[in-house]
């Protein structure tokens, strides 16, 4: 309520301290509770409520500020504790003189607030989210278009195998002309047989030598005949050069022909020369195989010969055997083809034979088998004296073998 006179305001709280004094100062007169000072004091409670809530806005003064302070300081102190001997009284309750205005009680503030203003809090700001872009699904292809896709990538990995294997060719010439540039380029070497010395040679070949004793030639002696010869001849001929050994032999009996009766024995000397000088004279065996001769090897050592007669030179083989029976079957089995088998031998040609088989002869004891051709003075005859098979292309030439080794 506003009048004429304005008092200042008092507050809930210095009316509160102002009748705790008075209720101090008058302790010792005793009050004497009625209803009606209870219906009183109600009543005042109500108006006091009241008050309180119209002057809520209004400013409050500061006239009893330091009395205040000491009632909270009093408010928040701890009471103290009543012992059971003494008794407490009941306080008394004084009212408040007339001549004082009494001012409207404001109303409890149900929040008291805090004279530290409350933190802001700041959230972080929100961050937009991206837009997800949908994924379209991918559109079908044609049968044609799968075709042309497969076929690009096998091309490509076809490129891809090319590329890399010319680099790895790349790589590799590189290395060796880093290889070559490094321990440089060596001339290649190898050492020959000279004029019977040992010579370093330049260039690719095989060593034939390593000292000049390597290069002495090895010189194989004759074999001894079979039987007694009037003379001996050598035929030489150069190894693989066998095509040359028939043609020797023929201009040998033209150029140097021999007294009748005459037995001449003619020996096969091959030359190798591998880096060192090398002479080897054939046995019967390597005779066959060098003159490519279709007839069996009947034994090791042998012995070739040429029988001059009257109406001309007669050839004729010596061979020494291991079993005479056993080569007496052989050449019995042999007969069916001796006379093809045998046509080297004959330095004409003999023609057919005048019998279909072998016949047999008789000379000195010892049996011969032959086969007469349409020329008298050419057979074939064959005989085994002893451990020696002979092979003749004449019967006089037979006889006169014969003859040198039965006596």
């Amino acid at each position: 309520m506003i009048s004429d006179y304005q008092c200042p305001m008092i507050s809930k709280m210095d009316l509160q301290s102002f009748i705790k004094k008075n209720n101090n100062q008058n302790t010792d007169q005793p009050e004497i509770r009625t209803l009606a000072k209870d219906l009183k004091k109600l009543q005042e409670s109500k108006k006091l409520s009241q008050t309180d809530k119209a002057d809520k806005n209004l400013p409050q003064t500061n006239i009893f500020k330091k009395e205040t302070k000491k009632e909270e300081n009093q408010i928040k102190k701890e009471p103290k504790p009543i012992s059971l001997k003494e008794t407490p009284t009941p306080p008394k309750t004084v009212s408040p003189p007339p001549e004082l205005p009494v001012a409207p009680v404001p109303p409890k503030p149900t929040h008291i607030p805090s004279t530290i203003p409350p933190a802001k809090i700041t959230s972080k700001p929100s961050i937009p989210k991206k837009p997800v872009a949908k994924i379209k699904p991918a559109p079908e292809l044609k049968p044609e278009e799968e075709e042309a896709i497969k076929d690009f990538y096998k091309t490509a990995s076809l490129k891809r195998i090319l590329y890399l294997g010319a680099l790895f060719l790349a790589l590799i010439c590189l290395a060796g002309f880093i290889y070559w540039q490094k321990f440089g380029y060596q001339t290649p070497i190898h050492y020959q047989c000279q004029e019977n010395r040992c010579r370093l040679v330049m260039g690719f070949g095989e060593n034939q030598c390593w000292e000049d004793q390597d290069c002495q030639p090895i010189l194989r002696p004759l074999p001894p005949s079979l039987l007694p010869v009037d003379q001996t001849e050598i035929i030489e001929f150069q190894k693989n050069q066998s095509n040359t050994i028939w043609p020797k032999l023929i201009n040998l009996i033209k150029e140097q022909p021999q007294p009748e009766k005459t037995l001449q024995r003619i020996a096969f000397k091959e030359i190798i020369y591998l880096g060192r000088y090398k002479e080897q004279y054939l046995s019967f065996e390597k005779f066959i195989q060098t003159l490519d001769l279709e007839m069996p090897v009947l034994g090791k050592t042998f012995t070739f010969l040429v029988y001059y007669q009257s109406v001309g030179p007669r050839l004729a083989l010596v061979v020494k055997i291991n079993d005479p029976n056993q080569t007496e079957k052989i050449m019995k089995a042999w007969e069916k083809t001796m006379p093809d088998d045998l046509k080297w031998l004959f330095l004409q040609e003999p023609g057919s034979p005048s019998t279909d088989s072998f016949q047999d002869n008789l000379y000195k004891n010892i049996s011969i088998r032959y086969l007469n051709f349409p020329d008298s003075a050419l057979t074939i005859d064959y005989a085994i004296v002893n451990d020696l098979l002979i092979i003749t292309t004449s019967k006089e030439s037979m006889y006169e073998i014969i003859n040198r080794l039965v006596k």
